[in-house]
């Protein structure tokens, strides 16, 4: 009898081994799309944000910053409920009720979120004074993008991750490319507005054609019982981490655009922005970690593994290239903006290491949510927003720097909380902290002495990041066990980084 059971069970984990396998095969493409998005950011600020006045900068990043805050009421947590309900409803071929339970979002949930959103906005722009044309085009554009954002949500919804991976990062791909083309054809900060709505007026049509709910007819006797208060019930304490994440990450520009000056703010949305474009970077090798990891619970023995493991992963792609942007945040300011920028390169720094800790953060949330004990984490982010604002109230007479530093301070704590919480999750390996800190140390020795050209800056830090790689294989930072598991998977990519691992540490 458990013969049959035990059986039974690794049967499961293999369909479920096959399912992460599918996630992860386009993961190399949605790496390789965040690189060139990388690259036209980086052009963006090359060629359009250093030709702009820091008047305008201003103007342009409190748009963007009003946009975001906006989003905090995306959904209301119809988009998490539906993650879990319509995936099996998908698989039994019940796709009449899965695109019922999406329509209420679209029916019911839309023009709410819409008036919400809009309002926020309104109120937010002439409370900062942004000048009506720029605010009348910001609307606007939070408008389409709404709309955008909740057809993303029925690829979601059926399972549909790499078309709606495609069309994610297509429409990032366009911004830049329209915001960058039209900016040298007029030549001022409206063409950047015009970048903006062409590009999600290109990319929605598209979106709409191929959304997979599109054929799919509804029967009336096929219908599920939940309604729209079932599935805000439901998705209410995701909805309020996520109201509070979005809060606690623009509460910082929020807080420099109120109390300094046009010209302070905007260094720093500038210098914020470059370190969420390298963040969305690295973040890009997590893309669908919880719909991964979430194949594995129920098995404690399998979950512990594929977790620390998990865990492990991604801590070592991520140490290595953060340390090395924050150690040289002047090569980057250089390489990127005039020098009237370059007073920020503590700033640069400091927001790089506390993106590193967000990045942290992230991924120990993407195991609670696979775990699915999710309703204390409302709290911790809540602990997250309050003691921001107060370390940002008390650092504020350092100006950014002190700003910059309020937030990493305020990761530390909520990553220390979070882990007292769920440590039967979060299992952290001891030796393999205190090697990967070696091999981090290692790094900023090598970087104490600088050479000034900027060329020879980047060759060092090239060098330094595949040297980085290397000591991981050398030191060991992956047991043997985890590296037979990597290169027992179906999946090409993990078998190659597994055996790469495995001649390095010789074993």
């Amino acid at each position: 009898m458990n013969t049959e059971a035990e059986g039974v069970t690794e049967r499961i984990f293999v369909i479920r081994e096959r399912l992460a396998v599918r996630y992860t095969k386009y993961a190399v493409l949605q790496i390789l799309f965040a690189v060139l998005s990388i690259i036209l950011s980086f052009l963006y600020y090359i060629m359009v944000i250093s030709k702009m006045t820091l008047l305008e900068v201003s103007i342009l990043g409190e748009s963007i910053l009003i946009f975001n805050i906006s989003r905090i009421f995306f959904g209301l947590g119809i988009p998490y409920a539906l993650s879990h309900k319509t995936p099996k409803l998908v698989r039994q071929g019940r796709l009449s009720e899965a695109k019922y339970l999406v329509m209420i979002l679209f029916e019911r949930g839309l023009p709410l979120y819409i008036v919400l959103s809009l309002t926020t906005a309104l109120c937010l722009g002439l409370y900062l004074d942004i000048p009506s044309k720029y605010l009348i085009f910001t609307l606007i554009y939070d408008l389409f993008f709404i709309i955008f954002q909740c057809i993303m949500v029925s690829y979601q919804a059926f399972m549909e991750l790499p078309k709606s991976s495609l069309i994610d990062n297509a429409r990032m791909l366009s911004y830049y490319f329209f915001i960058i083309g039209l900016f040298y054809v007029f030549r001022n900060l409206e063409s950047i507005y015009y970048g903006w709505l062409l590009s999600i007026l290109v990319i929605l049509p598209l979106a709409i054609v191929f959304t997979p709910i599109r054929h799919i007819q509804i029967r009336g006797n096929e219908k599920p019982r939940e309604d729209l208060r079932d599935l805000l019930f439901f998705g209410f304490p995701q909805y309020v981490n996520y109201l509070l994440i979005t809060l606690s990450t623009y509460v910082d520009q929020f807080f420099v655009a109120v109390f300094f000056t046009s010209e302070i703010f905007a260094i720093y949305y500038v210098l914020s922005r470059i370190t969420k474009n390298i963040q969305s970077v690295i973040s890009s090798i997590r893309i669908g970690t919880v719909p991964i990891l979430s194949y594995f619970t129920g098995d404690k023995e399998k979950e512990s593994k594929v977790f620390k493991l998990f865990f492990k992963f991604v801590l070592i792609f991520a140490t290595g290239p953060f340390l090395v942007i924050s150690i040289y945040s002047d090569a980057i300011i250089k390489l990127l903006l005039p020098p009237v920028y370059y007073v920020g390169v503590l700033t640069l720094s400091l927001l790089v290491l506390a993106s590193f800790l967000t990045f942290i953060r992230s991924m120990i949330y993407a195991m609670i949510l696979a775990y699915g004990d999710i309703k204390p984490l409302p709290l911790y982010t809540l602990l997250l927003l309050l003691m921001r604002i107060a370390s940002m109230y008390m650092l504020q007479l350092y100006g950014s720097e002190g700003i910059a530093m309020a937030v990493l301070i305020s990761e530390c704590v909520t990553i220390l909380l979070i882990y007292i919480k769920y440590r039967s999750i979060i299992i952290i390996d001891t030796k393999f902290l205190a090697k990967l800190g070696g091999i981090s140390l290692i790094l900023l020795f090598c970087s104490l002495r600088r050479i000034g050209a900027l060329f020879l800056e980047f060759v060092i830090m090239s060098g330094l990041l595949g040297a980085y790689f290397l000591l991981l294989g050398f030191f060991r930072v992956l047991e043997k066990e985890e590296i037979n598991y990597l290169m027992g998977t179906g999946n090409k990519i993990l078998r190659i980084l597994g055996k790469f691992f495995y001649i390095l540490g010789n074993f």
